[in-house]
């Protein structure tokens, strides 16, 4: 059965009801990602509706990392699901540059023809969002050999080998990548001979926002939710790599951002921001209550059925074939 609604509709409530919590006291600066609270919001409305014994479970674990550690409380009050969504980024501004390049990876999006051995200076980064978001689920699950996994060894660094402290830590980098990985410019860099060593998911593309301030690219497409009112990872972020030529495509370097531009890039948001936060209630699911994982919630780990149980939608019908 399809579900039926208006997804204007359906991201005006969600954002005014994500306001609301902010307005609280909980502030997101320029530089925090708001389509971070939003995913986990959509997550948060799916869970106490449907699984809340995973919910309470999830929440339990956050609420004893807030215990151990004040700085936790920074960004969260009542509803510490949603509000942990964005420490990973506040952290990244004070002393979490170790998890920097845990928010993103750069997948080469290469011009027609060319080849990525025509760059020998672009380099990818293991440790990235798709290795992250996988040492976390593998570390809460405790599969065999979780503790020779990066993310384990770093953050147990932090915590002084508190264990519990440590995958509450991991929880809410989890809740936040999960945001990051469904937007496109966290998943992919543009290759070419301007920008040999790739331009860093656009960060190197300036262009002036529709104020006529100059930004990058990267930084406009974070900005743009705010102006509407286990390996499947890897496939989540190359799903970008489909999106990849959209998002370049209608801006010129330099040069003032089309409304044409923007109006077209909210519609992707939408329906990628929906997705992040069905899949990331999916994992909470399978984390905290494997026994009522369903074959219902299992579609959301891919986006080819997800986009047929939402109406309406802004891929073509040859890019829906595309899908994983």
């Amino acid at each position: 059965m399809k579900i039926q609604f208006s997804l204007a509709i359906f991201f005006i409530q969600y954002i005014c009801g994500v306001s609301a919590w902010m307005s609280e006291g909980h502030l997101i600066g320029n530089n925090l990602k708001f389509q971070s609270y939003l995913v986990s919001r959509i997550a948060y409305e799916k869970l106490i509706k449907k699984n809340p014994n995973a919910f309470a479970k999830a929440s339990e674990l956050l609420s004893y990392g807030s215990k151990m550690n004040p700085s936790f409380k920074v960004s969260e009050g009542d509803y510490p699901f949603v509000e942990s969504s964005i420490y990973a980024d506040i952290i990244n501004f004070q002393d979490g540059q170790w998890q920097t390049s845990w928010h993103y990876v750069n997948t080469p999006l290469l011009e027609k023809g060319s080849d990525i051995s025509q760059f020998p200076e672009f380099q990818f980064k293991p440790e990235n969002i798709t290795s992250a978001i996988q040492g976390i689920l593998s570390w809460l699950i405790q599969e065999q050999g979780f503790q020779n996994n990066f993310v384990y060894q770093t953050i147990m660094q932090r915590v002084e080998n508190n264990e519990k402290l440590g995958q509450s830590y991991a929880l809410r980098l989890l809740i936040h990548y999960v945001g990051d990985i469904h937007q496109p410019l966290h998943c992919i860099s543009k290759v070419n001979k301007q920008n040999p060593k790739g331009d860093d998911g656009a960060i190197k593309i300036n262009v002036l926002d529709q104020n006529g301030s100059t930004t990058s690219l990267h930084l406009l497409s974070d900005s743009l939710v705010q102006n509407l009112y286990r390996n499947e990872t890897l496939g989540w972020a190359a799903e970008n790599l489909l999106l990849g030529d959209k998002v370049y495509q209608g801006v010129k370097e330099n040069e003032q951002v089309p409304d044409a531009y923007i109006k077209e890039q909210l519609l992707i948001f939408e329906q990628r921001l929906l997705v992040g936060g069905y899949r990331l209630a999916f994992l909470i699911e399978g984390l905290f209550d494997r026994v009522k994982s369903s074959k219902e919630n299992k579609l959301f780990l891919k986006q080819k059925e997800l986009i047929n149980e939402l109406e309406p939608t802004n891929l073509s019908q040859k890019d829906q074939q595309k899908m994983p």
